[in-house]
């Protein structure tokens, strides 16, 4: 037995014997569902079931636990349902109820999760520089000539800042799992087939379970479900890809870009004072692999241009200011 498979067999096995904390907390916010789901009178016995639909919003009252499955909504002022927390997204605060019946604290085997950011970074993959040097990749090696990837930025990430922002409320286990590069053992993410189906076109590190490394690190620092993270990630990249860099940087294949060139289609496609949040990602050999774009904001609710225009100024690591764009 290795010791890596001692460490993680240790971890996850003393995680297995802590008592788990069942007290209720009650919650000052507003729970907006992300997806359509059934919310219950009883949690165990699933009675009193009502259909709710996406995008309504709901006070709520209360958590199940500190580290809660579901949250008690108020329908209105006479029926409060039970919902699951991967149904949608939580905006406020929560303060523990008074108890009669105070349960032993369970260790702490977690940290808690960090406050939302407001600076960010998000990744554009350019898919042919990347495949480059990354052949043996699943999505490498079945990528094709004319697919989105070929023309297009591709989603890598969205990074809450600062970049020790990281791996919030992941135990010990996921994250050496994790940083092995072994992003299969990772438990597969709760996500809608639309969102699922999006992530394949726009990340297709997908199919190297790119998506579920990028919530582990970063996404569980944004939100309480990838759901949330992977829908607000998606339109930001759909933003940029509506923008005229795709198309300039298609047209440089075998050549050189520059900077320069790249902030000059972010002015001219989200307005003056976005390009400075935009800088340039080069391998060894100089080749075009990603953009790096600074965003401030809240990227659920904030324009892409508003958050450029406030985000962080961003430089490149390319020789010259300017990288080989590759083709597959």
């Amino acid at each position: 037995m290795n010791r890596v498979f001692c460490f993680l067999f240790f971890v996850t096995t003393s995680f297995i014997m802590v008592p788990a904390a069942t007290a209720s907390e009650r919650i000052k916010g507003t729970f907006v569902l992300t997806k359509d789901c059934d919310a219950y009178r009883s949690i165990s016995k699933q009675t009193g079931k009502t259909g709710l639909k996406s995008g309504k919003k709901y006070q709520v009252k209360q958590k199940n636990k500190p580290s809660p499955s579901h949250y008690q909504i108020a329908i209105s002022k006479s029926k409060l349902l039970w919902v699951s927390v991967d149904c949608g997204t939580l905006d406020g605060s929560a303060t523990r109820i008074t108890s009669s019946s105070k349960p032993k604290p369970a260790p702490i085997v977690k940290k808690a999760r960090k406050a939302k950011a407001k600076h960010y970074l998000l990744a554009m993959s350019w898919q042919p520089g990347f495949c480059a040097t990354h052949g043996r990749k699943k999505e490498c090696r079945s990528a094709k000539r004319g697919e989105y990837s070929s023309k297009h930025l591709s989603l890598h990430g969205l990074w809450p800042q600062p970049k020790d922002n990281a791996y919030c409320g992941v135990s010990d286990a996921d994250k050496a799992i994790d940083r092995r590069g072994r992003w299969d053992l990772l438990k597969p993410l709760k996500l809608s087939s639309k969102t699922k189906n999006e992530l394949k076109k726009y990340m297709p590190g997908f199919s190297s379970n790119l998506q579920r490394h990028e919530w582990i690190k970063h996404g569980t620092c944004y939100s309480a479900d990838a759901e949330t993270y992977y829908a607000d990630s998606i339109r930001l990249a759909k933003e940029i890809d509506k923008g005229s860099v795709d198309e300039l940087i298609t047209s440089l294949k075998g050549k050189k870009i520059t900077l320069k060139k790249i902030r000059n289609a972010m002015e001219e496609s989200f307005g003056k004072g976005a390009s400075k949040s935009v800088g340039l990602r080069c391998d060894r050999k100089n080749q075009l692999t990603e953009l790096w774009i600074g965003l401030y904001g809240d990227p659920a609710t904030s324009s892409l241009e508003e958050m450029l225009k406030a985000g962080k100024k961003q430089y490149t690591n390319c020789r010259g200011d300017s990288g080989l764009v590759a083709s597959y």
